[in-house]
């Protein structure tokens, strides 16, 4: 059955499609990994535009909210974002230059709620925590490759008992 349109200056309802169907939408970051499928779509009250989506991540059932300005493209079927949500980082191995591995990460520190990382704080396997600076990282990939100048503290690594 064909649905009766009442609007004067609104998009035509072919150029629209339903919130609901964005449900269960996959989210791909923007070098194209599927983070997770969308749980929740936020409203503004006042204007009625979507402002937000919130994501269920896999593997590990965590939801995030990503704001409508990180929306690259959005389809019934997928939204690209155009960045990689920065509190994905956790969990990712921690490595120097030289290949040594630190620990991974265990949080994110970010300006605000912004995608911007003020410093990685790091959990390596048997000790405590330390943090490292964002001017410290040479790359972000599927490790978190250290640049050259970086110096671990020397309680990271294990000392062998001599004797």
């Amino acid at each position: 059955m064909a649905i009766e349109e009442v609007r004067e200056s609104s998009l035509p309802l072919e150029r629209t499609f339903s919130l609901r169907s964005l449900l269960g939408a996959r989210v791909l970051s923007k070098n194209g990994k599927v983070i997770g499928k969308v749980a929740n779509v936020n409203i503004d009250r006042k204007t009625m535009k979507v402002q937000g989506l919130v994501i269920m991540c896999s593997p590990l059932f965590k939801r995030i909210y990503i704001d409508q300005r990180y929306f690259e493209r959005m389809t019934p079927e997928s939204v690209v974002l155009s960045i990689e949500p920065s509190v994905l980082l956790r969990g990712k191995k921690v490595i120097t230059h030289e290949g040594q591995a630190l620990g991974k990460v265990r949080d994110v520190v970010r300006v605000d709620h912004s995608n911007t990382i003020r410093a990685l704080t790091v959990k390596p396997l048997f000790r405590g925590e330390f943090s490292i600076a964002i001017k410290d990282i040479r790359l972000i990939g599927t490790s978190v490759i250290l640049r050259e100048n970086y110096h671990a503290p020397a309680s990271v690594f294990w000392k062998r008992k001599s004797g």
